[in-house]
C-alpha cells in the first residue's frame, strides 16, 4: 500500500510538472535523475551491452495488475530501451542488399542506414512526384519530394508541409523536408492484397493486418514504418556537418509550388532532424499493450529542451537549427504561412496575419526567405528569422536519463547527437478497467508536429485511420499510408 501511495505521488508530481511547462514553456525542465541503469544496448541478450545491429522484435516489459496507466520510470523504461535498441539497428550501415554490414554504427559514413534502403512510399504506391528531368548526379543522394509527414494530403500532388499541413522553416530560411518508408514485410502484406491501389482497396474483403513480429523468430520483425525529417546545412551560416547524419540530396519541387511557377531541381546537403518509427510488435508478458508502439527521436540542435538556459550563451552555447535564443518576442510554433506577405515585421501599425497564405519555394537559398518572421521593438528588429520551436511538453526525465546512458555508449560517433522524445504505447482494456489509454498521453516530435504539439497522440491519430473497403469504411490498422493509393 505504502509503494502505490508513493507511485501515485509520484506521478501526480510529475502530471503536475508537464502540466505547468505545457502553460509556461519559459519554466526550465528538471535534470535528468541520476540513475543507476542496468539497461541492455543490443536486443540479443549475449551481447547485452554491445552496440548491435539487431532489431528488437519484442518490448520486454511486465506491468503491475495495479497499474493505471499513467507515465512512470518502472513501466515506461521497457518502452524506451525497446525504442533506442530500434533506433540504433536501423541507423545501422548497410549494404545494397539492405542488411547491415559487420562493421560498428559508426564507420561507413558513405553507406546508406538500414532503414533508407527500405521503399520509399512513392515506390509503393506509384505516385511519385520526382520529375523525370530531375536525376541524382550519383547513386549516394537521396531523393527528397515531400514536404509533410502523414500521407493526408493538404495538396493532392505533395506539399512542403508537416502532418497539419503546414511548412516549417530553419534558421537559414529554408524548409524541412520529410522522408516516408516501408520496411519489406509491410510492402509484401500491401501488395500481396493489392492494398496499393483504390480498386483494390475497394475490393479487399476481411480485416487490414500488418505483419506482426515473432518473438521467437529472429528475422521477423514486424511492419515498421519510417518517417524522417531532414534540413539543408549550409557550412557558410555557422551549420557544423560533424554533428548531423548527413547525405548529399536531390530535391525536386513542382513548378506549381514555386514562385515563378516552374519545376525546380536541387542538390544540397542535408542533416537528419526528425526520426520517428512506427512498429507492430508483441510486448512480453503485456497481453493488454496494443501492437503498435511509437518511438520519436530529434537531433538534441533542434530546440532547447531548457528555454530559459538557452538564453544565457555562458550556459548554453547550441546553434539551434528551429529556435533563436535572444529573441524574447518572437512568435512561437507559428507557421511561415503566418508570416507578412509584404515583408513588414510585425509591430503595434502591423500585427501579424490571422490567415495563412500560400508558401511556394524560391529558386536559391534561401529557399523560403519570403516566410521569414521578423519583429519590431526588440533587440532583433529588422532581422528576419524561421520558425521559433518550443516543445509544449518536456522530455520526461526518466526518458532524459535512458538518453544519457544510450548517448554515452554511442560517444564518438554522430548519433550521440539525437535524443528520444518519448515512446508511445497503448494500454487497452483489461480487468476491471474499460478505457483505452495513451502513455504517455501526449507525444509530438517539434520538427513533425510543430504546430499541433499541444494535442498531438501518435496512438490515438493513428487509431482513426481507415480506408473504403468492399464492406465499406474499415480500419486501416492504425497506418495511414494506404491513403497514398491512387
Amino acid at each position: 500500500m505504502k509503494r502505490m501511495l508513493l507511485a501515485f505521488l509520484l506521478i501526480g508530481g510529475l502530471v503536475f510538472a508537464c502540466t505547468e511547462l505545457a502553460e509556461n514553456s519559459g519554466d526550465p525542465t528538471s535534470p535528468p535523475p541520476n540513475l543507476e541503469l542496468n539497461l541492455c544496448v543490443c536486443a540479443e541478450t549475449a551481447k547485452c551491452q554491445q552496440l548491435c545491429s539487431t532489431l528488437p522484435n519484442y518490448v520486454n516489459g511486465h506491468l503491475s495488475n495495479d497499474y493505471l496507466g499513467s507515465l512512470d520510470s518502472i513501466n515506461q523504461t521497457p518502452f524506451d530501451q525497446f525504442s533506442w535498441q530500434s533506433f540504433i539497428a536501423l541507423n545501422w550501415p548497410a549494404g545494397s542488399n539492405g542488411q547491415p554490414l559487420n562493421t560498428p554504427i559508426g564507420s561507413a559514413p558513405d553507406s546508406f542506414r538500414v532503414w533508407e534502403q527500405y521503399l520509399d512510399i512513392a515506390n509503393v504506391f506509384n505516385n511519385t512526384l520526382f520529375g523525370s528531368s530531375c536525376e541524382p548526379s550519383g547513386p549516394e543522394n537521396i531523393k527528397l519530394f515531400l514536404f509533410q509527414k502523414t500521407p493526408r494530403l493538404v495538396n493532392p500532388d505533395g506539399s512542403f508541409q508537416e502532418a497539419d499541413g503546414n511548412a516549417l522553416l530553419d534558421r537559414n530560411l529554408n524548409f524541412a523536408l520529410y522522408d516516408i518508408r516501408l520496411n519489406d514485410e509491410e510492402v509484401s502484406y500491401i501488395l500481396s492484397n493489392n492494398l496499393n491501389t483504390k480498386s483494390g482497396q475497394e475490393n479487399f474483403t476481411g480485416e487490414v493486418d500488418f505483419p506482426l513480429a515473432s518473438m521467437t523468430l529472429p528475422d521477423s520483425v514486424g511492419a515498421i514504418e519510417i518517417k524522417a525529417a531532414w534540413r539543408i546545412l549550409d557550412e557558410s551560416k555557422g551549420d557544423d556537418l560533424s554533428r548531423y547524419y548527413h547525405r548529399k540530396a536531390t530535391i525536386y519541387i513542382p513548378g506549381e509550388y514555386v514562385k515563378d511557377g516552374n519545376a525546380l531541381c536541387v542538390e544540397e546537403t542535408v542533416g537528419l532532424v526528425g526520426f520517428h518509427i512506427a512498429r507492430k510488435v508483441q510486448t512480453k508478458n503485456l497481453s493488454q499493450v496494443d501492437h503498435w508502439i511509437w518511438s520519436t527521436f530529434e537531433h538534441v540542435d533542434n530546440t532547447p529542451n531548457n528555454p530559459i538556459a538557452a538564453q544565457d550563451p555562458s550556459v548554453d552555447s547550441t546553434h539551434y537549427s528551429f529556435y533563436k535564443p535572444n529573441c524574447i518576442n518572437c512568435p512561437v510554433n507559428s507557421p511561415p504561412s503566418m508570416s507578412d506577405s509584404t515583408g513588414m515585421c510585425f509591430g503595434v501599425d502591423n500585427p501579424q496575419p490571422t490567415k495563412p497564405r500560400a508558401v511556394k519555394w524560391a529558386r536559391q537559398q534561401p529557399y523560403g526567405e519570403d516566410y521569414g518572421m521578423c519583429i519590431e521593438g526588440d533587440q532583433n528588429a529588422g532581422e528576419r528569422f524561421g520558425t521559433q520551436v518550443i516543445r509544449e511538453y518536456p522530455i520526461f526525465q526518466y526518458t532524459q536519463g535512458i538518453n544519457q546512458f544510450f548517448q554515452s555508449k554511442l560517444a564518438g560517433t554522430v548519433w550521440e547527437n539525437y535524443q528520444l522524445i518519448g515512446t508511445q504505447w497503448r494500454r487497452n482494456p483489461f480487468e476491471n478497467f474499460t478505457t483505452t489509454t495513451d502513455i504517455p498521453y501526449f507525444l509530438a516530435n517539434a520538427v513533425q508536429e510543430t504546430f499541433m504539439q499541444p494535442n498531438a497522440s501518435c496512438a490515438a491519430c493513428h487509431a482513426g485511420a481507415t480506408i473504403e473497403a468492399k464492406s465499406g469504411k474499415i480500419s486501416a490498422d492504425h497506418s495511414f499510408v494506404l491513403g497514398r493509393a491512387q
